[in-house]
Formats: C-alpha cells, sequence, structure tokens
C-alpha cells in the first residue's frame, strides 16, 4: 500500500488555515482571521504517494461565521423611593456580543411582561408588552422606572435580547425595589 501525502501549492490561505507538521492535517483557525462575515477560500493541493505518482486538484473550503449569543453582563437591581422615577443605568442592566458588528444598538430588549406597580419607559414613551429598547438606549440613560406609589415587594419587569442575527437570551427578570 501506498500513503498519501499532499501539499498545498497555491490559494488565497491567508492566515486562516494551520498544517499540522506531523499528520499534515488542514485545520480551520478562525481565532487569526479578524475579518468577520462568511469566507470562501480556494486552494489547490498536489497529491502525491511514496511511488512518485501525484497530481493537483483544486478544493474550495467555505468558512461559516458562527453567531455568537449575546451575554447578559450586569443585572442589579433598581433601589428607589415610593413614588419616585429612577433611570436604569448600564451600571444595572447591560448586555454584550462578541460578534463583529453587534453593538449597543444592535442589542434589543423585549419586554415580556412589564411592571406591576409603575410604568417603564423609553425617553417619554411607555414601553409595554413586547416594547423594545436597545443596550444603546440604556446607555444613553433613557430608560426609566416611575413607581405608582405603591410599596411592593416583587416589582420587576420580564424581557429578552436578541442580538439581530439570531443570537437571543431567553427570559430574564429585572428586579425593582421599592421603599
Amino acid at each position: 500500500s501506498f500513503g498519501l501525502s499532499y501539499v498545498i501549492v497555491e490559494g488565497n490561505l491567508g492566515n486562516v488555515f494551520v498544517i499540522d507538521p506531523v499528520n499534515g492535517n488542514l485545520t480551520v483557525n478562525r481565532l487569526l482571521d479578524f475579518e468577520s462575515g462568511d469566507k470562501t477560500y480556494r486552494l489547490t493541493v498536489k497529491v502525491a504517494d511514496s511511488g512518485g505518482l501525484s497530481t493537483t486538484a483544486p478544493i474550495t473550503v467555505n468558512v461559516l461565521d458562527l453567531n455568537e449569543p449575546p451575554v447578559l453582563t450586569v443585572n442589579q437591581p433598581l433601589n428607589l423611593n415610593k413614588a419616585g422615577t429612577a433611570t436604569i443605568t448600564s451600571t444595572l442592566l447591560s448586555a454584550t456580543d462578541q460578534d463583529a458588528g453587534q453593538g449597543p444598538s444592535q442589542l434589543t430588549f423585549t419586554v415580556v411582561a412589564t411592571p406591576t406597580h409603575g410604568t417603564l419607559r423609553k425617553g417619554g414613551t411607555v414601553v409595554g408588552v413586547n416594547g423594545t429598547f436597545t443596550q444603546a438606549d440604556i446607555n444613553n440613560g433613557l430608560i426609566s422606572y416611575q413607581n405608582d406609589g405603591s410599596q411592593t415587594p416583587g416589582e420587576g419587569f420580564t424581557f429578552t435580547v436578541s442580538d439581530g442575527a439570531g443570537g437571543t437570551i431567553g427570559n430574564r427578570t429585572f428586579s425593582i425595589n421599592v421603599t
């Protein structure tokens, strides 16, 4: 039986592929490829056997850019007095996404359940069930809660977070302590 070996003789490799010097395996190293998005690489490989016979063959490798879900990095309770109004800042509620192009304006919070004893607002507009706001809105001080004068335990709202590219965080609760 003849052993086969291969050598990449041409192609747009960039710094994406790594060839193991021991076993010759070709692996994709996406950590070194700083560009986002799907990529197609075209290679020409020379395959040879131990008897000296060889041939070349074109290979196309499609590397897909996987979407990582967002991460809820901060979810601390809001504390305020009865009948008070307070801004929900990024020191209280914050999400991030490691994918390129997924900045604060792409991270969308969707309200699943509203507070029972107050009003959630974006700017001056009430945010109800299925209402949305972004991390950029939080960062810019646009999200606030106004208590209706009730001092009740367990106040808050339920939300999800989406990165707009298919990554999501399931239902989470933002707690509000009214004293």
